[in-house]
């Protein structure tokens, strides 16, 4: 037996060839594996000898052949009527290469004769594979194309042909279809797209724009009713509301000017949380949760200034700062005919967006992963997070998402994807930290002190207190290996845990932290209300917020206690606790979200304490 791994290695060390790993997956995706069913055996796939040969002489071919060019050359070979069929439509068209590939290669591979003596009834299985195995932008043209072909020459098939959903989302409950989904996503969040249609711009001189692009877009982060979104803290403006819209306008508004906006709004979700007003009459129900993915910040903090600067200037500064805009005759106007399209048939229903929220990156595991119950799965907002840095058109968007998620069934979890994950949730530990750098077979250095005092800065300590400081955090650190030790003694796959950490399954008592513990699958046994300050607390950027209200806290109630025995309590309290944890989470900033991201939480730390 073969490692599968070793053995695409050695073939494409082998080879001269400019495809990556993402194509030799699409590749087996796309032809089923050739029949052949690699033997799951611990973390490895193998393959038999007759396998090896089988894939080996698939793989050497995809590898040295490739192109529009070479795959048209294939087709004509095969079906020289239809190819010439093809190549006039593709003119006539004006198909893009890459596109007429994928519809060659397509054709290629699932017909067994002349496209045109085709009947009705075999082309049912024929539009089934298309349904599957193309994007939806690629089917629509394949069914155009059957129909164009139609009109030009006489075939044996009669009917008009559509796609159909490719992947529904539980439409007995409402959900959207997973394509419509991922289109609005992609308009929405793809800063090409964005920066193509000036959306930033035409956001700045109209405030409708404005509340539908924040509007929708939220839909794709949370899964809030409306009611609570209502609710959702305004923010401060850095600038004053004319200034504001003309940077934004003039893409002189920076990125960390909108982080610090979006800030304003979290910080305030975090110290003066808020129960779903659905479930207000009901004690012991938790804040509800507003966590925007780490690249998308920019994004929204740029959103949400636009709204607020929008409206001071029209004498609406008291209204809520999400307005409902969900009708297909609004979202048309306000946003242009390309959006709205996708409500022409039904308006859009927040209901239905949050279902959609909630089960889209669910139901796309499951069904691509074969519903394995201790599968990987992955949170919503993920999606988005992939549509803001995706390069390209919504078809490759389209396709790379469903292959991304594919590709998580030949090489599971990786050290790259599980980091991504955890950038995009904010956390900021250095048990995550060592463990990540242990999976990717790094050695952990202990944090150097120049790295352990990055706090004494912004909180003015003096050298005493900074040095009491470097040694809690030094105490913190050992903790800390002791907890991976832990971990990494467990019977299960590092790399599970971790996911499993930031994906839900990690929750905690205090809900701007998450836990180890209960990421291993683990009970709780400690009696303790907070999480902050447990062994097997995993802080978030969120966790800063809490940690500057109790620093606060304890700064007045040591001013004002008059027992020496409380003072000494408060101080170590703050010394051993509180300010070795926010050295820990601004260290993590620095070196893991950069820069930028650390003055943004300094200037907040400056300004709050």
């Amino acid at each position: 037996m073969t490692d599968l791994k070793e053995f695409v290695n050695n073939i494409v060390s082998g080879t001269e060839t400019d495809k990556g790993y993402e194509d030799i997956v699409l590749f087996l995706q796309s032809n089923e594996w050739f029949g052949i069913k690699p033997t799951a055996e611990s973390s490895q796939l193998l393959l038999s000898d007759d396998d090896c040969i089988i894939l080996g002489d698939k793989l050497k071919a995809f590898l040295t052949h490739g192109g529009t060019e070479d795959i048209l050359y294939q087709f004509f070979l095969a079906y020289p009527k239809t190819h010439g069929y093809l190549l006039s439509f593709a003119e006539n068209m004006k198909v893009e290469d890459k596109d007429l590939f994928y519809l060659a290669d397509f054709l290629l591979y699932r017909m067994d004769k002349e496209l045109f003596d085709y009947t009705d009834k075999e082309l049912a299985p024929f539009i089934e594979h298309a349904t599957m195995d193309l994007t939806r932008s690629h089917g629509m043209m394949l069914t155009f194309f059957m129909t164009w072909l139609k009109e030009r020459t006489k075939t044996n098939y009669h009917m008009d042909y559509v796609m159909k959903k490719r992947y529904t989302l539980d439409t007995t409950n409402g959900a959207y279809d997973a394509d419509e989904y991922l289109e609005l996503m992609y308009y929405l969040f793809n800063e090409d797209y964005i920066e193509e249609n000036r959306m930033y711009e035409k956001a700045a001189d109209s405030m409708n724009y404005t509340d539908t692009w924040l509007f929708l877009s939220v839909h794709f982060i949370c899964a809030l009713r409306m009611t609570d979104l209502e609710r959702i803290y305004h923010p401060d403006l850095i600038y004053s509301p004319e200034e504001t819209i003309d940077k934004i306008r003039d893409n002189t508004f920076s990125d960390n000017d909108a982080r610090i906006t979006l800030l304003s709004i979290t910080e305030r979700l975090c110290l003066l949380p808020f129960t779903p007003n659905k479930t207000k009459r009901t004690s012991g129900v938790a804040p509800i949760k507003f966590h925007i993915p780490s690249s998308c910040e920019a994004h929204f903090g740029k959103l949400f200034a636009l709204a607020e600067a929008h409206r001071h200037l029209n004498g609406k500064a008291d209204t809520p700062i999400i307005r409902k805009i969900s009708t297909y005759r609004e979202i048309s106007r306000y946003m242009g005919e390309e959006i709205g399209s996708l409500f022409r048939e039904s308006d859009f229903k927040p209901r239905s967006a949050n279902k959609s929220y909630l089960q889209s990156v669910y139901f796309l595991s499951d069904d691509i992963l074969g519903e394995e119950k201790d599968g990987p799965k992955m949170k919503g907002y993920i999606l988005a997070a992939l549509a803001r840095s995706h390069k390209g058109a919504y078809g490759e968007f389209a396709s790379t998402t469903f292959e991304y998620l594919k590709d998580a069934k030949l090489s599971g979890l990786t050290p790259e994807f599980v980091a991504f994950e955890m950038l995009e949730r904010g956390v900021c530990s250095f048990i995550t930290s060592m463990l990540l750098k242990m999976m990717k077979g790094d050695d952990y250095n202990n944090l150097s002190v120049q790295a352990q005092t990055k706090a004494h800065l912004s909180l003015k300590l003096s050298p005493f207190e900074a040095d009491s400081i470097v040694d809690a955090v030094n105490r913190s650190n050992q903790l800390a290996l002791k907890v991976v030790k832990e971990a990494l003694e467990s019977d299960e796959d590092m790399m599970t845990i971790l996911h499993r950490l930031v994906s839900g399954d990690g929750f905690s008592k205090t809900s701007e932290c998450l836990c180890l513990k209960t990421a291993l699958r683990k009970e709780c046994t400690d009696n303790r209300h907070s999480c902050v300050g447990c062994h097997y607390e995993i802080s978030t950027r969120s966790t800063m917020y809490l940690l500057i209200g109790e620093l606060n806290r304890m700064k007045k109630l040591y001013e004002t206690v008059d027992n020496p025995v409380e003072k000494t309590k408060y101080k170590k309290l703050i010394q051993q606790l509180i300010l070795p944890k926010m050295n820990e989470i601004l260290y993590a900033l620095k070196t893991d979200y950069g820069e930028e991201v650390y003055r943004d939480f300094e200037q907040m730390i400056r300004e709050n304490t």
